[in-house]
């Protein structure tokens, strides 16, 4: 293969500022134009109040990210109440769309497939997947929030997607309620693979991850170092570890797949579990007296807050069970924090302290939100 500098220019990707003078453009028809020519939209600036329509072509790829130190916040416009105002995307067999360092408030992210992508099933659906990634990106849950940070429609999804042929990507960021609607003949569970996120149902009764007017979403679901509030509903689990589910799970292949090292709500239908929580307390209680078995508390996760907004969204309360925050594989907590290793960090700052901290001084530890 040849190096010259033609040969370099054409590898590079196209990329499209969007800056703040521009603002006063229609971005929906911008999008259009730059999209046959561009790989790359980076936003430049602090908001945008449009409604985007974004349709990707085979083999096509869309990045929107932000631009280095910023943090673009897109407001999707309520234009017609009645109406599902969106960021719309259409994808097609072989196309990629990326989500990258951005907060969307205002609506959610709907991205559908193009029908005629299932023409020639299964050939096109094994060789051609697109690719849906979302990443360092928060899609808010409950869309907006009031000014005490309760959601202002708490069971409405951050994120749908409807007959896609893709493999669907959540890494480090904060997604609403998830909806998955797929064609169920024509098409394989979809893939969907999450790690160190939050998925925010804003309650443990409404539905994380599940399908509208159905009883479970055709999906497939990897799932790693992640909080998870609500109820998850879904064909089958591939792998669920170091994880918190505040929130039933229903899984119809229970056959298939593990999970580990996690906590999983009592009374759900899930694959086989290895050193989970309560499961490994329970096992032990069975082995003690009856009174002590009343008088032991139940193993669940306690937080300082579960609304998005707060400062200590998501944190583990120092009174939590240690089941939970020494619960994972290597010994750290459980849940979307996991890779912060609070439990080890405190257990060497509690050594250094007693070392070298002078007599008849008292410390403490105080966690920062």
């Amino acid at each position: 293969m040849s190096n010259s500098p033609d040969r370099l220019y054409e590898l590079l990707p196209v990329v499209y500022r969007i800056r703040d003078a521009e603002q006063g453009y229609s971005l929906r028809d911008l999008l259009r134009v730059i999209a046959e020519q561009v790989d790359v939209v980076e936003a430049d600036i602090t908001q945008l109040y449009e409604n985007w329509f974004i349709e990707l072509e085979k083999n096509q790829s869309l990045q929107l990210r932000a631009a280095n130190h910023k943090r673009p916040v897109i407001r999707i416009l309520d234009w017609r109440t009645a109406f599902g105002d969106a960021l719309n995307v259409t994808v097609e067999s072989g196309s990629c769309f990326v989500l990258d360092g951005l907060l969307i408030i205002g609506r959610g992210v709907h991205i559908e497939g193009n029908p005629s992508q299932f023409a020639d099933y299964p050939t096109s659906v094994v060789q051609n997947p697109a690719a849906i990634i979302i990443r360092h990106s928060t899609l808010v849950p409950g869309w907006s929030l009031h000014c005490n940070c309760e959601p202002r429609r708490s069971t409405e999804p951050s994120l749908e997607l409807f007959n896609i042929n893709a493999c669907v990507t959540i890494e480090h960021s904060i997604v609403g309620s998830i909806q998955v609607n797929q064609n169920e003949v024509e098409t394989d569970p979809l893939p969907i693979h999450i790690s160190d996120s939050i998925i925010d149902a804003t309650s443990i009764e409404g539905e994380a991850i599940g399908a509208a007017g159905y009883s479970i979403a055709h999906a497939r679901l990897t799932i790693a170092r992640c909080t998870v509030f609500g109820q998850i509903q879904v064909h089958a689990i591939d792998l669920a570890e170091n994880s918190i589910f505040n929130g039933i799970i229903f899984v119809v292949r229970r056959q298939q797949g593990c999970i580990r090292f996690c906590y999983v709500m009592p009374n759900s239908r899930t694959p086989r579990r290895y050193n989970c929580q309560p499961d490994l307390v329970e096992k032990m209680v069975r082995q003690e007296t009856e009174l002590q078995l009343n008088a032991r508390h139940p193993v669940q996760p306690q937080f300082n807050s579960t609304r998005y907004g707060t400062p200590t969204y998501c944190q583990l309360a120092s009174t939590c069970a240690e089941e939970i925050k020494r619960g994972a594989d290597d010994e750290s907590e459980m849940g979307a924090f996991h890779n912060l290793y609070q439990p080890q960090r405190e257990a060497n700052l509690r050594i250094r302290l007693d070392e070298y901290t002078p007599a008849d001084i008292e410390i403490g530890i105080i966690y920062a939100t």
